[in-house]
């Protein structure tokens, strides 16, 4: 049992650690519970019953123009999409 005023202080910071825990533990256990809910709920949409269905490509979008909007790149010239960022192959981990 704490006798001093410093133990009952650590007393104390330990009680608050085992609550923190227990709560972290509870809201673990809360996501991991969603998680299985969303999963199984989603899981009817992945099942083919019979034949596929191909789905639509899709559809791209318009190559972006210089100048001020559409219609006024130079005569001759087409626009030339910025680079990929990060460049494909140096992603981060």
């Amino acid at each position: 049992m704490a006798r001093t005023k410093e133990e009952k202080e650590i007393a104390h910071q330990r009680r608050k650690v085992k609550e923190a825990e227990a709560n972290m533990d509870m809201h673990m256990a809360k996501a991991a519970h969603a998680e299985d809910k969303l999963i199984a709920k989603q899981s009817h949409y992945h099942v083919t019953h019979g034949t596929h269905v191909a789905q639509p490509a899709p559809i791209s979008a318009p190559a972006p123009v210089m100048g001020h909007g559409y219609g006024h790149n130079p005569a001759g010239l087409t626009s030339v999409p910025p680079p990929a960022y990060p460049p494909p192959g140096q992603h981060q981990a």
